[in-house]
């Protein structure tokens, strides 16, 4: 019999994706051997749907009001100015012929002269069951003369990043198992979900597959890339708890209509959604694994999940009793751990040699029952750390916004800052700073002009 499609239990595993899994991993490809990276320096790309860095610029997502929310847009260095990402004169960016619409919810990036983005498709299987593929594209920088360059099959991508390391693009993606009983929350065979990490080589589209683990509700997701290490978080279950029986039996309400109960106690909803999210937690499994995608070999991180994973490196939040925590810093080739800074890490990022760290006042339970990081601008100061000399600094923002200003790049004596809005966490301007500016105050900022 064939089993239903579990689309809202597989938003909840995006929701809860920080739990991991114990993988197993497997190599599937013809001649597993190929070329050397360097790996004296980092030279990945992450490739984001809002925010790819080029040489030349950047692309990212910008909100627009029209039928389509999210436009893909393209910021210059040199000029300094931005543009929608679409080379049709008089284009309105309101229909799906236009290439800035077409691939609002993809990750783009260049390679050579030409232009590479995701698209996905559904397909139908022999059993007439539906599933969806992701397709790498290849074009010309305008977004003509398209042509396919590889199909992966995943029902969900499940990283928000993908990696581009030399020619060797990663994904991970989901194939969902078909046995499943929505009514007990268990597999009735061993027809698993699995997770793949996909390598594609965007010149002739060749593709291996490592297979990351599978289980019941099994996913995995890549939290960063360093020198032939890839850093990935996994989950799975020990079995899936149904969520209308779970509702029944704390309500004592056999006739539980989940929607009428939220629109009529919304604070009675939230606090069941908080009860159940902890009683399946205690059913997860979780685990942070190290792949080397030249040879295969895999090993367990014994460490929190990182912030950051940068030059070999990664940094994390890492307890030290009584609630308390330190940003710290693990060498993955020696095994070495030292503190970074006496803070718990919010946002950490590395921009030329400098480190970001944007504080966090704590660790605070989401809707979900999630240990989330929480974020109060008065309270939560920012640092930046001199790697080359250790230096650190705290940042103060005298501009007397309450939107958050944070540095996406740096062009000549410069940075380019995203500035959000105090109100609304879609919308944000673009700016240019002098990278003195930034630390002495982020005063001087210039917004960028552009379509």
């Amino acid at each position: 019999m064939k089993k239903a499609k579990r689309h809202g239990l597989a938003i909840f595993r995006q929701l809860l994706i920080c739990l991991t899994g114990l993988p197993v991993i497997a190599c599937l490809c013809s001649g597993c051997m190929q070329e050397k990276r360097n790996i004296e320096k980092d030279f990945i790309k992450e490739i984001n749907p809002s925010f790819t860095l080029e040489e030349k610029g950047f692309f990212y997502k910008e909100f627009n009001s029209g039928n389509y929310p999210f436009l893909t847009y393209w910021y210059d260095f040199e000029s300094g100015k931005k543009a929608v990402y679409c080379s049709e004169a008089g284009c309105s960016h309101n229909t799906e012929d236009c290439f800035a619409v077409s691939t609002r919810a993809s990750a783009i990036f260049l390679y050579g002269n030409k232009l590479y983005y995701t698209v996905t498709e559904f397909k139908t299987d022999s059993d007439g069951m539906t599933y969806i593929v992701t397709v790498l594209m290849r074009s010309d920088t305008g977004g003509r003369n398209t042509e396919r360059v590889a199909e992966i099959k995943g029902d969900y991508i499940t990283s928000i990043s993908e990696y581009l390391d030399v020619k060797y693009l990663y994904i991970i993606g989901l194939i969902e198992g078909k046995d499943y009983d929505l009514e007990t929350g268990i597999h009735t065979s061993t027809d698993f979900d699995k997770a793949v990490l996909y390598e594609i080589d965007i010149e002739n589209g060749n593709t291996r597959e490592f297979v990351i683990g599978e289980g019941w509700d099994y996913t995995a997701s890549v939290l960063g890339y360093s020198r032939n290490n890839i850093i990935i978080k996994t989950l799975s279950y020990q079995k899936r708890i149904n969520m209308e029986q779970f509702f029944r039996e704390k309500t004592g309400e056999e006739d539980m209509d989940i929607y009428e109960f939220s629109r009529q106690d919304s604070s009675g909803y939230e606090e069941l959604i908080r009860e159940f999210a902890a009683a399946q937690m205690e059913l997860a499994r979780e685990s942070i694994i190290c792949l080397n995608p030249e040879n295969g070999e895999v090993r367990e991180l014994n460490l929190p999940e990182p912030l950051l994973v940068h030059d070999g490196k990664c940094y994390y939040n890492k307890p030290t009793g009584s609630d308390g925590y330190v940003l710290t810093e693990f060498e993955l080739s020696s095994g070495e751990e030292k503190k970074v800074y006496d803070c718990i890490g919010y946002d950490t990022y590395i921009i030329g040699n400098k480190l970001f760290v944007q504080s966090s006042s704590g660790y605070v339970k989401g809707s979900m029952g999630v240990d989330m990081l929480e974020y109060i601008k008065d309270s939560c100061p920012e640092y930046c750390m001199d790697l080359s000399t250790g230096e650190v600094a705290e940042i103060k923002d005298l501009t007397g916004s309450q939107g958050r200003i944070k540095v996406l790049a740096e062009y000549g004596d410069e940075y380019i800052i995203r500035h959000n809005d105090e109100s609304d966490a879609r919308l944000f301007r673009l700016g240019r700073i002098s990278r003195e500016g930034y630390i002495n105050g982020k005063t001087g900022i210039i917004y960028v002009e552009g379509n």
